[in-house]
């Protein structure tokens, strides 16, 4: 090797060392940035503002567990404001006041330099001033200013804005008000409940990228929501034009996992936005999905029409005489519009939604057996849903003193009886499901130290045989298919039923409706159930017609979305 050749070597030798000099340097840099120095959160991506009564005490604010929804995304997580007070008592110099006052002001927006200054003067021990944001807390810490006392706070974020907000719920100073997870599950996510993660649970690398990233840095119970932010936006969306568009009150859809009880979304107006929760009102943080009751109409005779295919009470072809009207002790109790249909079968029952027909089933049945199925079903308890303010709705029971015979008759076809939503879907999942009656739920699993403990489904009952739940699934796929035309998605066979209810009144029944369907699909394999409930639609008020085109929308987008294979040609 020549003179010239070893100094070119020695020089390319040098510019190495010094580039893995550097990136060491780097490395080093980033590993003590890390772990050291404090991080901006997504709170620092918002304006610079304070959201009043954010749960902190002490000086050392204790980490909320962060709520992923079920792919892994971030819907709450845990940010920090500043909290920045003045202690008075301990400057003595003028010059000095003015100083401080001087350099802290620039940083603080609602006040001068020289009403620090003025501050100063007091004797207090304590004087709160302001609550700013992460990165200017971080930079009046720097100041090192004496008097100043610079305190975080910790605030839940909310990276999705007012998404599935009744789902989530919020946090306050005092305690969770607003129901959701956040309440449910406020033992966990504050880590006062030790579970064994290593032990009991499946590694993150094993679950994916998504988890590992979303995951509390430092060990906290997280949640893993049934929630697919995908379907919760589409739902929203979809809920939202449906009611700016019929100029409904409020509303609400449910979309669940008939084999597992798992809610994929929950959507109703009106609704809040979590951060802000304190510019709405209380009544509007309530879920209404799980604590709002209602007469559910027509969409109840799955119900009576299931439990009497189980009991035997009748069949699909089994006939009897449609008058239109019927006389129960002193009350007149009649079909849509009183008309008579004449001779019908169960089938006419669903399709035509007769009232008759199903007051046919529930008197045929008798008041012990028709009622030991509507408990059966679900109605009457509680779902025991894992989100905090559910009601058990109200039946009448035979033998109460409130309930009279009339009732067997009106229960039949859905009034004189108060639901839930997720009552409501929840039966109508255990149709779908083979007769299965599963335990709906938000959360599906748990994640700590690296690991993540599932959460398994749990089946409450078989409400009806299988033999029933599908002979009932083939006679609402036949009201969709020749009756609720607007409900059919196409490849698709859907089963489902319309609902058109009263609004119940201490007086009486209100002139305004709920319109509403139920309905699943694919029907020979059922992996989605839709309830739509719409409350005071203007104009048009039939369930068929105002709910149903909603399922339809809505079922057809997921079905794509979820990749479910049709199960039907598609008719050009």
């Amino acid at each position: 090797m020549t003179s010239e050749q070893l100094e070119i070597s020695r020089t390319r030798l040098r510019w190495a060392t010094y580039v893995v000099g550097i990136a060491v340097i780097v490395l080093v840099a980033q590993m003590i940035r890390w772990t050291v120095v404090p991080h901006a959160t997504p709170a620092t991506q918002s304006p610079r503002k304070w959201i009043p009564n954010v749960g902190y005490v002490g000086a050392t604010p204790k980490t909320r567990g962060n709520v992923l929804d079920a792919n892994g995304a971030l819907l709450v997580t845990t940010g920090y404001l500043w909290e920045i007070s003045l202690a008075p008592e301990s400057v003595t110099r003028q010059a000095d006041r003015e100083e401080v006052g001087a350099a802290l002001a620039p940083y603080l927006e609602n006040y001068t330099a020289q009403q620090l200054a003025g501050y100063l003067e007091g004797d207090g021990k304590y004087l709160l001033l302001d609550r700013v944001d992460y990165e200017t807390g971080v930079a009046i810490r720097e100041l090192t200013l004496q008097p100043v006392g610079v305190d975080a706070i910790p605030m839940r974020v909310y990276p999705e804005g007012d998404l599935a907000a009744h789902i989530l719920g919020f946090v306050n100073r005092e305690s969770n008000l607003s129901g959701g997870v956040e309440r449910a599950y406020d033992d966990y996510l504050q880590g006062e409940v030790h579970l064994d993660w290593v032990e009991d649970g499946k590694p993150l690398t094993q679950i994916g990228i998504r988890f590992e990233q979303n995951a509390s840095p430092d060990g906290t119970c997280d949640l893993i929501l049934t929630i697919d932010r995908a379907i919760q936006y589409r739902t929203e969306a979809v809920l939202r034009r449906t009611i700016a568009n019929t100029g409904a009150a409020a509303g609400t859809i449910l979309v669940m996992d008939p084999r597992n009880g798992a809610l994929l979304a929950s959507a109703s107006y009106p609704t809040y936005t979590p951060a802000e929760y304190y510019l709405f009102s209380e009544e509007t943080w309530r879920d209404p999905a799980v604590s709002e009751q209602y007469e559910p109409g027509s969409i109840f005779k799955i119900v009576t029409m299931g439990a009497g295919l189980h009991s035997g009470a009748i069949r699909p072809t089994d006939t009897y005489i449609d008058e239109g009207c019927i006389d129960v002790g002193e009350q007149t109790i009649c079909n849509l519009n009183n008309v008579a249909y004449g001779m019908a079968d169960m089938q006419d029952v669903l399709l035509y939604s007769l009232n008759m027909g199903s007051s046919y089933v529930s008197r045929k049945m008798g008041p012990e057996d028709y009622y030991g199925y509507v408990e059966r079903f679900g109605f009457g308890e509680l779902t025991g849903i894992d989100l905090a303010g559910e009601s058990r709705g109200q039946v009448r029971w035979p033998g109460g003193r409130n309930w009279h015979e009339v009732d067997l008759v009106t229960n039949s076809f859905g009034q004189g009886v108060a639901v839930t939503p997720i009552q409501m879907i929840s039966a109508v999942s255990a149709v779908a499901n083979d007769g299965y009656l599963m335990k709906p739920h938000v959360v599906q699993g748990m994640i700590g130290q690296g690991h993540m403990i599932e959460i398994e489904p749990t089946r409450v009952r078989q409400v009806i045989s299988e033999k029933a739940a599908h002979t009932l699934t083939d006679m609402l796929v036949n009201v969709v298919d020749e009756g609720s035309l607007s409900a059919r998605v196409p490849g698709y066979s859907v089963a489902g039923k319309s609902g058109t209810a009263e609004i119940a009144e201490a007086a009486g029944y209100a002139e305004d409706t709920i319109a509403g369907f139920v309905g699943y699909l694919p029907a020979s394999d059922p992996a989605l159930v839709i309830l739509v409930k719409i409350v005071q639609p203007k104009g048009e008020t039939l369930g068929s017609k105002v709910a149903a085109p909603v399922f339809s929308e809505l079922a057809g987008e997921l079905v794509s979305m979820m990749g479910i294979p049709p199960d039907r040609p598609i008719k050009n």
